[in-house]
């Protein structure tokens, strides 16, 4: 074999991006509202990287955020209020999931409204906290103290 077994090493992950880009999207950790809607499939992923222009866009930046999915670390949602944006949650083992990136069109922050509607929408589910490192940490530091204690 050509390269030894790091060949055949290559040619075997060579060989997989088939798989992840058939590969069904695992169950949404929360089924969302008329407002937030879990994207579930790599399609949808990349239509709405497309219409927000983001780095989803790009099928390096879609395939990475396409494993993290698949390996149960990440998932995204779709917000489609008055301010368009797409969340990505980040699962924090057996507490829940947290808002880690919101964006809007061309990766602009959403407003102070729409943020607070997130907020809103997140309360009524037990696994998703709406929070992020720019606000908002108090919610999420509750939410995980609520649940370890």
């Amino acid at each position: 074999v050509p390269g030894g077994a790091e060949g055949v090493q290559r040619a075997g992950f060579e060989a997989r991006p088939h798989r992840f880009r058939t590969r069904p999207f695992p169950a949404p950790p929360w089924p969302g509202t008329d407002l937030l809607k879990p994207v579930t499939s790599r399609t949808a992923l990349h239509r709405i990287g497309v219409e927000l222009k983001n780095c989803l866009a790009t099928p390096r930046w879609l395939a990475q955020a396409v494993l993290k999915v698949l390996n149960g670390t990440v998932y995204f949602y779709e917000w489609r209020g008055e301010q368009r944006a797409l969340l990505q949650f980040v699962r924090l083992q057996d507490i829940g999931w947290y808002l880690e990136q919101i964006e809007s069109v061309d990766g602009e922050d959403i407003s102070e409204m729409s943020q607070k509607a997130v907020i809103e929408t997140c309360l009524g589910s037990p696994v998703m906290c709406a929070c992020q490192q720019t606000g908002f940490d108090s919610a999420f530091r509750d939410k995980i103290l609520s649940a370890v204690t």
